[in-house]
């Protein structure tokens, strides 16, 4: 393949011209006269062929290192069973091939590694095997831009690292596709909005389209240099917006893994290529970022799934970013235990960036992760308490900011409860978006019809409304979508360990005022407190629920849950509540899009109901406390 090779003459460095790249706003990554050069050879994405040579050297003597090449091993050899190559197929909705571009990426990264590490050939067919097939398609499917994004990624970093074993004319194919399907696309074509998108969506394009444009530079220098100008330019805003001020993610604990590891491999890639981030590990908030995906997580094994996320306890890849860059190893502290078990590391196709990191870091030390508390401000502040860090510990999660937050519910003031080893209160998991947009479909609505203002169809979803959620209800009314429900005060101190949040904006017109208070009392059970206040003229029906998995039991004076091993009473003192369990049944709320909607199974939803008096304030006291 030396014939395939830029001459060091035509290719003396490859780099943005300063003019291109200059940020003289910013002292602290100004771009004088001159970047570090793209290195002239490939591989030049994540690992060059030191790298490899160093990590399998490694191997013996670095066992969390070992760990995670034996399981990025167990991926490729599970690709290698796979018969059927990638096919371009959409969802259920008709929308994405977003699936396919996630196979590849877990495909081609593991295969193109096995065949690096092992030189096995099998390994390198399989993987032009799957190249072909995806670089056959008509298309990357750009209209939903995250599907050529990932499948660029996985293409770009197989055409780095086989540029040396595949056929020429491979890799034309594959440099030709790059081009066409991905870099054209975000540069010129229907791509461009991912420049000033925020959330996961820059994050992930950005990095993509960058490991494209650095894989094939010396083919497309300007092409290539527009791409990382306009990526740098608007992922350095999205970046502030999303983790400023505190390191919460706006979009919850999933989102945090999609555009968390892809943002740290754009950093890695720039940094690499250019010699510089261009500011973007040191942006306000993103060191912090690894501590609140860390806080998420309870000790009983759930997840604080605020909005459209999962409770269930998954690898985190990105997490080693943050242990290697910012020297936070506590972040760390479920980590090895899921990827001694292997499973959750062999599903995440992000294994790569957890490999990288624990290359780059060496020999790890995990320190026991500190604190008790968290609160994170921003566009969706969050605030989560934790006793301890092991599996007994009490947790709580409590969620503010606004309905229309990117992937937000109406679910401002609701929070999650974990107390000896199980979770009392919950939040519904969320259904898979084809499925839902398939619903929209069937009722002849369009894209708009899915919007986040205050009269979309979206809020008719049952786990999207606030009826659904551990939160109040006021007047039958839903939530208003442009309330921002802010963290005024916290406190970690003897006996009291929590916060609280103002509520009035979410209940305009409902209410005159709205404050909650939830905290972990004594280390042992959780104190609800809601300050409201009826506006002038008309009284207020307050509905408060709790989403729970526990099966309840109503009584006259309260809810008891029971787990089998531990049982729990909900009581009030709010006047003259009546305590009910309502429907986990989309059918039989009489929502019109409940024919596509089946029952949340073994989840019930409970609490009571009280009228506030016009123009009265009342302060509710409610318990959830152990009981014999």
């Amino acid at each position: 393949m030396k014939n395939r090779l830029i001459s060091t003459a035509a290719l003396l460095v490859l780099s943005i011209p300063s003019a291109v790249l200059s940020y003289g706003q910013n002292p602290c990554t100004d771009i004088v006269d001159s970047i570090v050069p793209v290195q002239t050879a490939h591989p030049r994405l994540f690992l060059r062929d030191s790298d490899i040579k160093g990590i399998r050297k490694s191997l013996g003597r670095n066992p969390v290192l070992a760990s995670m090449h034996k399981t990025m091993m167990s991926v490729a050899d599970d690709c290698l069973e796979k018969d059927t190559p990638l096919e371009y197929r959409k969802d259920a909705s008709g929308r994405r091939i977003l699936k396919v571009s996630n196979e590849a990426v877990r495909r081609l990264v593991s295969l193109s590694y096995a065949w690096r590490i092992t030189g096995n050939r099998l390994y390198l067919n399989k993987a032009e095997e799957n190249i072909e097939a995806v670089c056959g398609f008509p298309d990357w499917n750009p209209s939903h831009f995250l599907d050529p994004s990932e499948m660029a990624f996985a293409v770009a970093v197989a055409y780095d690292w086989l540029y040396g074993s595949l056929p020429h004319p491979v890799l034309d194919r594959m440099a030709a596709c790059l081009k066409d399907f991905a870099m054209e696309e975000v540069a010129h074509g229907v791509g461009q909005h991912i420049f000033t998108r925020s959330g996961n969506w820059n994050q992930v394009c950005t990095a993509c389209m960058s490991a494209a444009a650095i894989a094939t530079w010396e083919l497309n220098p300007e092409l290539s240099a527009e791409i990382i100008r306009r990526g740098v330019e608007g992922n350095r805003r999205a970046v502030a917006e999303i983790y400023s001020p505190d390191g919460a993610f706006p979009e919850g604990p999933g989102y945090w893994e999609y555009g968390t590891c892809y943002q740290e491999y754009l950093n890695i890639l720039l940094e690499d290529a250019f010699g510089t981030d261009f500011g973007l590990n040191s942006t306000e908030g993103f060191s912090k970022a690894g501590r609140y995906k860390a806080f998420t997580r309870s000790g009983a094994g759930h997840v604080f799934n605020y909005s459209d996320n999962s409770d269930i306890l998954v690898a985190s890849p990105g997490l080693w970013y943050f242990a290697w860059k910012f020297g936070d190893s506590g972040v760390l502290c479920d980590e090895m235990r899921l990827l001694e078990d292997g499973s959750g590391y062999f599903k995440d196709r992000r294994l790569l960036v957890a490999l990288v990191s624990a290359w780059r870091m060496g020999k790890v030390r995990i320190e026991p992760q500190a604190g008790r508390l968290y609160v994170g401000g921003g566009k969706v502040p969050v605030l989560m308490a934790k006793t301890g860090w092991d599996k007994d510990g009490l947790y709580l999660g409590l969620k503010g900011g606004r309905a229309s937050a990117g992937h937000s519910h109406l679910d401002a003031g609701s929070f999650v409860f974990d107390a000896y080893g199980t979770r009392w209160v919950s939040d519904y998991y969320v259904r898979a978006y084809d499925k839902q947009e398939l619903i929209f479909r069937k009722l002849g609505l369009s894209k708009e019809d899915w919007a986040y203002d205050q009269n979309s169809w979206r809020w008719y979803l049952f786990q999207y409304n606030n009826r659904q959620h551990s939160t109040l209800t006021v007047n039958g009314k839903n939530h208003n979508v442009d309330g921002f429900a802010d963290i005024t005060a916290s406190w970690d101190e003897e006996g009291r360990l929590g916060g609280c949040l103002d509520l009035t904006d979410v209940f305009e017109g409902e209410l005159a005022g709205a404050r909650r208070s939830v905290s972990i009392m004594d280390d042992s059970w959780l104190e609800i407190t809601d300050e409201l206040c009826a506006p002038a003229g008309r009284p207020a029906s307050v509905r408060f629920t709790i989403v729970t998995r526990v099966r309840p039991q109503v009584l006259e004076d309260g809810i008891l849950l029971n787990d089998g091993k531990t049982r729990m009473v909900l009581r009030t003192d709010a006047p003259g509540a009546v305590f009910r369990q309502w429907s986990s049944d989309p059918k039989d709320y009489g929502s019109p899009t409940a024919f596509g909607e089946p029952p949340f199974k073994k989840t019930w939803i409970c609490g009571y109901e009280y009228e506030i008096p016009s123009s009265e304030a009342v302060k509710v006291k409610t318990e959830l406390k152990k009981t014999k």
